[in-house]
């Protein structure tokens, strides 16, 4: 409950305000029936209906807007005018309830700030003083059961005023741990992005360091490819085939720069747009290898869903790469299946699942962590979980993976529907 929304601070005052009135219709069954109280039962009901009323109109004025802080602090001034009222119609400054005044003050320090606080503990202190000019006591002798049945009362407030204090501090301590690990999440996501953004100029600088040296070496080879064009006998046949080698892999070299690029920097640079589940997979089968493709599960075109909106280079390569660390931890012959769904709220679920041996709880928690792999060395960089979850942070969705040891890994990203105008564009089958 976080009270320092306008909202939430109305809303819970509404809320706390019907438990008011029910614990004052329960003291006056108290004070009438268990200590023989003579109480003007008329009087007291008219105020209890008084308060009923008051916060039915406070619920109505909740529901259409929020309440301002000096609002509050005007019903909470209410409420105490309200207690005394109570108070001087039952005993007084006698009244053993006279401490739920410290209630109110409490509420006060939840929902605003010192100012307001300070001004209504001096209101409060003010309407108890009164009460000793309200309702005058002639000296009294509490000699017998009177004094017994006083005391008994006294317990009674100062335990319902003990519990409803604890109640709040507790709800406040609970709020600022939510609140310390909401910041904690924040802080954690803000570092993954500025890492993925390390990443991309890293990589963008590797791509522009070495493209020209590697470009230098290709027209290098290519030369003397040519060069050697014609001349007969097999060591200049084996010499062309290694030059050909040599530009192969080249090439291979590129390819690989150009792809950390373009993995690290796709949600850098890529505007999102609404992608339907028939091109995402139309995206991903067209990326996958002949190989790949016959131990990958695809879904069918099975019906309507709801487009996603995201740049498409970017969350294609996110899911090769969950299909990927999934058949590189599946069994020869172990197969990855591809799950599109719906979420609760209309967004698009999309699920990587393997066979494999899992993971550990230890290897779970860091999973996602950029340049973590279980793989051997050069099998991976130990980046395709991570850029998959800053993915789904930064459309707003979400991230989890669930691993059992021995039987296997899915990966589930949640990514928000597409705006309205932009849908209307996009294949939604």
């Amino acid at each position: 409950m976080n009270f320092a929304d306008p909202g939430v601070r109305a809303a819970s005052l509404v809320r706390l305000r019907w438990g008011a009135a029910l614990a004052e219709v329960f003291s006056l069954l108290v004070a009438h029936y268990t200590f023989d109280a003579e109480v003007p039962v008329g009087a007291v009901v008219s105020l209890v209906a008084l308060m009923i009323a008051t916060n039915v109109a406070l619920a109505a004025v909740v529901s259409r807007r929020a309440v301002p802080a000096p609002a509050v602090a005007g019903v909470l001034a209410f409420d105490m005018l309200h207690l005394t009222a109570l108070l001087a119609l039952a005993g007084g400054s006698s009244n053993p309830f006279s401490v739920l005044y410290l209630v109110l003050i409490s509420l006060a320090a939840l929902m605003l700030g010192p100012r307001w606080t300070w001004g209504l503990a001096l209101f409060a202190a003010s309407a108890y003083a009164a009460l000793f000019w309200l309702v005058p006591h002639p000296p009294m002798d509490h000699s017998g059961e009177g004094f017994a049945s006083h005391l008994r009362a006294m317990w009674i407030a100062f335990t319902a005023a003990a519990g409803l204090i604890a109640y709040f501090v507790v709800r406040l301590a609970s709020e600022v741990e939510r609140r310390d690990h909401e910041l904690e999440e924040v802080r954690e996501r803000a570092g993954r992005h500025e890492r993925l953004a390390s990443l991309t100029t890293l990589a963008a600088g590797a791509a522009h360091e070495l493209g020209t040296p590697l470009s230098t070496v290709a027209v290098v080879a290519k030369e003397l490819e040519r060069g050697m064009e014609g001349r007969p006998g097999p060591e200049w046949a084996s010499m062309r085939e290694d030059v050909a080698l040599i530009r192969r892999e080249m090439d291979r070299c590129r390819h690989i720069i150009n792809g950390m690029a373009a993995r690290s920097g796709d949600m850098e640079g890529e505007l999102p747009r609404p992608l339907g589940r028939s091109e995402i997979v139309a995206l991903v089968r067209r990326e996958l290898s002949a190989e790949e493709a016959s131990r990958v599960d695809l879904p069918l075109d099975d019906g309507p869903a709801p487009p996603v909106f995201a740049p498409p280079r970017a969350l294609v390569g996110a899911v090769l790469n969950l299909i990927r660390n999934g058949l590189d931890a599946s069994p020869p012959g172990g197969r990855v299946s591809l799950a599109l769904g719906v979420t609760g709220t209309s967004g698009t679920s999309v699920v990587v699942s393997d066979v494999g041996t899992g993971m550990r709880p230890d290897v779970l928690a860091r999973a996602s962590d950029p340049f973590f792999t279980t793989k051997p060395p050069g099998s991976g960089l130990g980046l395709g979980l991570f850029l998959a979850r800053t993915l789904a942070e930064r459309l707003g969705g979400r991230f989890e993976i669930t691993s059992t040891p021995g039987a296997g890994t899915a990966v589930r990203l949640e990514l928000p529907p597409a705006p309205v105008a932009a849908a209307g564009a996009a294949d939604v089958v």
